[in-house]
């Protein structure tokens, strides 16, 4: 009990938390993934030397490459977890790359990179949601959404993006729930479902 109490007493705040984790300071480490036809995707270094994910999620110009679906602007959706798994081995051989999708302890550590122990994909507190991000929207964006400190983008809102496990994280643009927010917070949901809302994030393993 003695022990809890000074835990009370010493729980790091919120403010000090930012103050002792300067989000301004994090650069996180950057190569690319190259692509036939001259194209590259940007990939972002994990920690612990686990691998490098994507930044944002995969555009769908590219996934029309692999899909039948035509090509227009903004991130690829309505993607089944099969399908996300069938497009990483895809991506595998066309790049020369070992290519799969980041397992949720994967997602959550690049999520953060920049702020170890964060609540949110930005940081701490709902409050400093930044405004931009894509939530409560009536029709899918078609664009990615603002940087956020970590370096990805679409880590809240954006997509639901699959995870190795078969599970959905990092929320969408059409959810109202502050909840789906969380970093800790996941989503399941029928075999084969997929939506408007589902979309993925490759992980490149380290050669």
């Amino acid at each position: 009990m003695f022990g809890m109490f000074l835990a009370l007493i010493f729980r790091t705040s919120e403010q000090d938390a930012q103050q002792l984790n300067p989000v301004s300071s994090y650069r996180p480490k950057t190569q690319p993934l190259r692509l036939p036809g001259g194209k590259t995707l940007t990939l972002l270094a994990l920690p612990e030397n686990r691998g490098w994910m994507s930044q944002d999620e995969i555009p769908q110009w590219l996934w029309a490459r692999f899909s039948s679906q035509p090509e227009y602007a903004g991130p690829a959706e309505r993607v089944s977890f099969a399908e996300a798994k069938a497009f990483c081995q895809w991506l595998s051989q066309e790049s020369g790359r070992r290519v799969r999708l980041p397992s949720a302890e994967e997602w959550r550590m690049a999520a953060r990179s920049h702020l170890p122990g964060a609540e949110y994909a930005w940081g701490y507190g709902l409050k400093h949601r930044p405004d931009s991000l894509h939530l409560e929207l009536e029709e899918a964006p078609r664009r990615s959404g603002p940087k956020l400190s970590s370096g990805y983008r679409d880590l809240a809102g954006g997509r639901w993006e699959w995870c190795e496990e078969g599970w959905l994280l990092g929320s969408a643009w059409s959810e109202q729930d502050p909840r789906f927010l969380s970093l800790d917070s996941m989503l399941t949901v029928a075999e084969g479902y997929s939506g408007q809302d589902t979309g993925l994030r490759i992980l490149v393993e380290s050669d």
